[in-house]
């Protein structure tokens, strides 16, 4: 079986599609997918879904990029200029989804008292 391509910050989409599920990268696709969709109620719609799946692939490229070379001083000046614009497009596509995310349902009274919620009977 073949191995699978090193992922760097400039793979391909089709390589990022194919990664080992298992991997530190795979992982951190898939809980920034689900993080995002929570902030957005949980249930994102095809707009906020392509959203989504954009934040998430820049943000993964954004930290291979950072794992590369932590100090500024490596990082040549075209790096730097990606790295940037990566940033920059990740700040828009986030302020996009909503900075404040979805308002969450206040607790009820029955929540906050600890106590369950009176069952109502229909019988007449």
């Amino acid at each position: 079986m073949a191995s699978m391509p090193k992922v760097g910050p400039y793979s391909s989409c089709a390589t990022l599609r194919k990664m080992d599920k298992r991997t530190k990268e795979a992982r951190l696709l898939k809980t920034m997918r689900a993080e995002l969709a929570a902030h957005v109620g949980g249930k994102p719609n095809i707009a906020q879904q392509i959203l989504i799946d954009q934040a998430a692939e820049l943000r993964l490229r954004i930290a291979l990029m950072e794992a590369e070379g932590t100090d500024p001083g490596e990082m040549t000046e075209r790096r730097q200029v990606q790295f940037l614009a990566w940033t920059g497009a990740l700040t828009r596509l986030l302020k996009d989804l909503g900075l404040q995310g979805v308002a969450q349902k206040p607790p009820s009274l029955s929540d906050v008292m600890g106590k369950p919620a009176p069952q109502h009977s229909t019988a007449a």
